[in-house]
């Protein structure tokens, strides 16, 4: 006898789009998202907001109907970053003091590592680059570093890290530099061509 397979519930399909992140506790919104807010469709509200939805299913009614964003990353719908009061003002918590918690310095080397999530969407690993959410958008989190800290990047200039690591976030670990040398600096690069280099060496032996 067949199974009868259950139709996925509300609660599934918000979980569809809502990604933990392990270090701040957001739930970041992969979903629809409108001038800035996350979008969630339930029955009876096909156009209505995914915190709102959150709060009232895992706590309850919103007193006043509205709510105010605690840990300030407008893509996060975790009702427990949520408190009722004016809707899009954050409380107490200031971009650089989000992006203070996470990263974690290193002090041997210097790297400020990136514990939040990076572009892998799989927690920090050292091949992966962080990701920050500032302005209503993702960027880059050694990218934010840098212009914040130090300034803006001169036009058509990447960032290399002096550092060869990838989630490091340290702005002095920072250079910009052009493409060619960006890439000339990859440790990839150099394997390719010290390999390019022991297989013409071969072919030479060869010959001879």
């Amino acid at each position: 006898m067949l199974e009868t397979k259950q139709p996925a519930t509300v609660e599934d399909r918000f979980w569809k789009y809502a990604e933990p992140e392990p270090m701040s506790g957001c739930w970041l919104w992969i979903g629809y998202v409108a001038q800035g807010a996350p979008k969630f469709a339930s029955p009876g509200r096909s156009g209505g907001l995914a915190r709102t939805w959150a709060y009232e299913h895992f706590i309850g009614p919103i007193p006043g109907g509205r709510l105010a964003s605690k840990c300030g990353v407008k893509i996060c719908v975790n009702p427990s970053h949520a408190k009722p009061g004016k809707r899009g003002r954050s409380v107490g918590v200031s971009t650089e003091g989000r992006f203070e918690a996470l990263y974690e310095a290193e002090p041997n080397s210097g790297c400020w590592l990136w514990i939040g999530t990076d572009s892998n969407l799989r927690g920090t690993a050292t091949t992966a680059y962080g990701l920050f959410y500032s302005d209503k958008k993702m960027v880059l989190a050694h990218r934010w570093a840098y212009e914040h800290y130090v300034g803006p990047i001169p036009a058509g200039l990447q960032l290399d890290h002096k550092c060869r690591t990838r989630c490091c976030v340290n702005p002095k670990h920072l250079e910009p530099v052009t493409g060619s040398e960006n890439c000339r600096r990859s440790p990839v690069f150099m394997e390719t061509i010290r390999a390019l280099g022991r297989s013409h060496l071969g072919k030479s032996r060869t010959r001879k």
